[in-house]
């Protein structure tokens, strides 16, 4: 009966530590929801959150399972994803999921096969100031006319 009392206290207090750190970050837990990607606190402000999905070959879906984990609430992260980093991938299309992540202001998107990008697409926030596209597939005929107006125009 001891042994398993311990047992159980043992484990109360790893659960706790669990939720300690996942609160600290605010990253998703288990890391596996975002693997093999980087998610680390912002180095200009904690209360924000970096991903790094860069070079990782990843494709549409794995990439939208990932934002997943940000949107979707396993993280209070989503709301604190400032910097998304999506370069070297094989993406095919700008993930729906970012229109969700309110506070984005860096999204690096370069080299990749994105051929267009949506009516719209960007109309869900004013703090986008950096938007990489470089080397993609796109041209000025496949960027849809206000896809990057802002909210506030």
């Amino acid at each position: 009966m001891l042994k398993k009392f311990l047992i159980a206290n043992v484990c109360f207090l790893l659960l706790i530590a669990v939720k300690a750190n996942e609160k600290a970050s605010g990253c998703p837990s288990p890391p596996a929801s975002y693997a093999p990607c980087d998610c680390t606190e912002s180095p200009d402000d904690s209360q924000y959150l970096t991903l790094d999905c860069s070079y990782k070959h990843l494709g549409d879906l794995r990439v939208s399972k990932i934002l997943d984990a940000f949107v979707n609430g396993l993280a209070t992260g989503g709301n604190r994803l400032t910097r998304l980093y999506l370069a070297e991938n094989q993406l095919t299309h700008v993930p729906k999921q970012i229109k969700f992540l309110t506070q984005l202001r860096r999204l690096f998107i370069s080299h990749n096969n994105i051929a267009s990008v949506e009516i719209g697409f960007f109309n869900f926030t004013s703090s986008l100031q950096v938007f990489d596209l470089y080397n993609n597939n796109v041209s000025s005929l496949t960027i849809a006319p206000g896809a990057f107006k802002s909210k506030t125009n």
